[in-house]
């Protein structure tokens, strides 16, 4: 009976967040893309990083990109707070280049194994040294965020940071101007 019950709580549950990843899809697709200034927002999102004690830094400058800043900012917060939990301190590089804009977020913490960094995009994916309870977290973050990028047109792909860490690269495209108009 004890059994039923606890599996029937966990199918609600998988139900339930189910809904809310649906709803979290349904919302970034409904949010139309304007001009924002992209380098003033990670800024802000490392001076309230800073605010709680953490260290983030940015480094880089871009160019204002037509882009869904609530999409923006849950992908971008997602990856800066999986960061700061598991290596304490992050850096966010802005890389501007012609028909694209590069954001990475770099930590020197255990990283990511190749062969898992497709697998940790999975709703409630956690790699087992994560599923310690007091580093936090669902599992959904990293979903979450690609599902952002992907609603701007962008990728998220996970990398090595030199020297040992994880770097979460976020490349966004910038659109061309052509006679005026924007493709």
């Amino acid at each position: 009976r004890l059994h039923a019950r606890v599996s029937q709580d966990v199918d609600d549950m998988i139900e339930l967040l189910d809904g809310t990843l649906r709803y979290l899809r349904e919302q970034h697709r409904q949010e139309r893309p304007i001009l924002c200034d992209v380098q003033a927002l990670v800024e802000a999102m490392a001076e309230d990083a800073a605010e709680e004690g953490a260290q983030v830094a940015v480094q880089g400058s871009c160019q204002p990109l037509k882009v869904a800043p609530m999409a923006l900012r849950s992908c971008l917060g997602n990856l800066l707070q999986n960061a700061l939990r598991y290596a304490g301190q992050a850096e966010i590089r802005l890389s501007e280049q012609p028909e694209r804009l590069i954001i990475s977020i770099l930590d020197r913490g255990p990283g990511i194994p190749a062969q898992y960094r497709e697998a940790v995009f999975e709703p409630f994916y956690r790699l087992e040294g994560s599923r310690n309870r007091s580093s936090g977290g669902t599992g959904l973050g990293l979903a979450i965020a690609r599902e952002a990028a992907a609603h701007m047109g962008g990728e998220l792909s996970l990398g090595e940071t030199p020297g040992g860490g994880l770097t979460c690269q976020v490349v966004l495209p910038r659109p061309r101007c052509i006679a005026g108009h924007t493709k």
